[in-house]
């Protein structure tokens, strides 16, 4: 299992940079790190549909709908941070805020959901999050570019391997058209 401490301290380990002992430790290293860990961590989530992070719910439509172009407007889970498959699959969505909407009633969707416990993060994931949390405070801790830079295609390099072994290990989904892409293909 790897800790929030693990992560932090293998970015800091890429930096050359003294270990933390605790992620609360005063220090302005540390207290730069937990600055912008929330940031890295999300924005990492949001990149890929990692399996670890990937929720299915069943959406609560709201009273007030939308006022124009969609007829439903559903409530988002206060975690969700990104959007990856919808049931009925071909509804037509838009994240707008905290709110989804939609013409399909009713609406279910998965979703990668803001997860705040690393012990529940799968390996690659746990690298990636220690690789850009390097390469973003790098320049502050270094002050050298080139090695900012080389962490962020580090960083990149390592993203499009963690999504080619997710695909990988998805269960052989075969591409079902949609009613678009039937109608487009005489269907």
């Amino acid at each position: 299992m790897t800790s929030l401490v693990d992560i932090v301290n293998r970015a800091l380990d890429y930096l050359g940079q003294q270990t933390l002992m605790s992620f609360d430790q005063p220090g302005p290293d540390a207290a730069r790190i937990r600055r912008i860990w929330p940031q890295v961590r999300d924005s990492v989530l949001r990149e890929h549909p990692w399996k670890c992070a990937t929720r299915r719910v069943k959406l609560n439509e709201l009273k007030d709908g939308p006022l124009f172009g969609f007829r439903h407007r559903y409530q988002l889970p206060p975690e969700f941070l990104r959007l990856v498959d919808t049931e009925p699959e071909d509804a037509r969505v838009e994240v707008e805020g905290d709110s989804l909407l939609s013409d399909a009633k009713p609406l279910s969707i998965a979703y990668v959901a803001k997860v705040e416990d690393p012990t529940k993060y799968d390996s690659l994931l746990s690298e990636c999050l220690s690789i850009k949390l390097a390469a973003e405070l790098c320049f502050g801790v270094t002050a050298s570019v080139s090695l900012a830079q080389q962490l962020e295609e580090k960083y990149q390099r390592r993203l499009r391997d963690a999504r080619g072994y997710d695909a990988r290990e998805d269960a052989g989904q075969q591409w079902q058209p949609g009613s678009w892409a039937r109608a487009k293909l005489g269907g």
